[in-house]
């Protein structure tokens, strides 16, 4: 568990407090998911205004071992979720995986998400719905793939309330015939087209810099827009991650050759880790309209 997510697994403790009056600290995802909303829903409607559905690409799987699946978070009308990294305030979901047997990897693709503001800070999540591809690969595919996940998350309109679900699948080994399920397929193939690409020729990184304002440290990104700047646009550091970063500002537009060549500024928060971003260079989340690029930038 990141600094990052007990500070801000702290701040939903305190709020939550604030907000119905409880007097007793504890742990959000380390009690039962009833008792956490007996609690935190207090004199409010207890039906769930979030649920789980899963769906597989396949029943068996595929001669290297693979399997693609999905995991939905579906939310009511005015409820959100969190992005993988909330950014100033939020409590991102957890996945693990560790239950399961026969898992070699796991790799899970993140939607671009959408920036919110609110009284407690801004966050990065999604409205109506989160829905995740996951990559799974088995460590030998003669053998099942026995997928366990306890999934933890929050869910946020004037309050916040953790929910939890313990998800399980069964694969069969690569060996013998298969049962595709066109359905989850076509739903798989829409999730990932709301996922960032590495490369579009709508959008494109040019650099980024590390440099001095006002006598504090700033990291300076450029990027080419083949499309002018939207009122939702959104640059991320993704890594080494979004809370080292205040928010962006854009400082610069300017059209050259048939491109919109914008320059931000982010404030860095932590300038302990300026070393490392000149080592390993940065990776940037650009959201720009229907454009979301996500891409690693050397940094100068």
């Amino acid at each position: 568990m990141t600094m990052k997510y007990k500070k801000n697994l702290m701040l939903l403790f305190i709020v939550a407090a604030v907000i119905i009056a409880a007097t007793t600290v504890f742990m959000l995802y380390g009690r039962d998911r009833g008792e956490i909303r007996a609690v935190l829903t207090e004199g409010i409607d207890t039906d769930s205004p979030a649920h789980v559905e899963t769906f597989a690409e396949n029943t068996r799987l595929n001669s290297d071992g693979e399997i693609l699946l999905g995991v939905a978070i579906l939310l009511d009308e005015g409820w959100k979720t969190y992005w993988r990294e909330a950014w100033e305030s939020g409590l991102p979901p957890a996945l693990d995986w560790s239950e399961s047997s026969n898992l070699a990897s796991v790799r899970v693709f993140w939607p671009t998400p959408e920036r919110f503001d609110d009284p407690g800070g801004s966050y990065l999540g999604y409205r109506d719905a989160l829905v995740l591809p996951i990559a799974l690969k088995a460590i030998d595919n003669a053998l099942p793939l026995e997928a366990k996940l306890w999934l933890r998350y929050a869910v946020c309109r004037e309050i916040c309330i953790p929910l939890e679900e313990r998800l399980s699948w069964r694969f069969a080994s690569a060996d013998g015939s298969s049962a595709e399920d066109p359905r989850a397929q076509a739903r798989l193939e829409d999730a990932f087209r709301r996922v960032p690409v590495e490369d579009s020729k709508h959008a494109r990184l040019i650099e980024a810099r590390l440099v001095e304002e006002s006598g504090s440290p700033h990291l300076e990104v450029r990027a080419a827009l083949a499309d002018p700047l939207a009122s939702d646009s959104l640059l991320v550091v993704e890594e080494p991650a979004p809370y080292f970063f205040g928010r962006e500002r854009l400082v610069e537009s300017i059209e050259h050759d048939n491109e919109i060549e914008a320059r931000f500024i982010l404030p860095l928060l932590d300038a302990n880790i300026a070393d490392e971003m000149r080592n390993s260079g940065v990776r940037i989340l650009l959201k720009n309209g229907e454009t979301s690029l996500s891409a690693p930038v050397r940094v100068q």
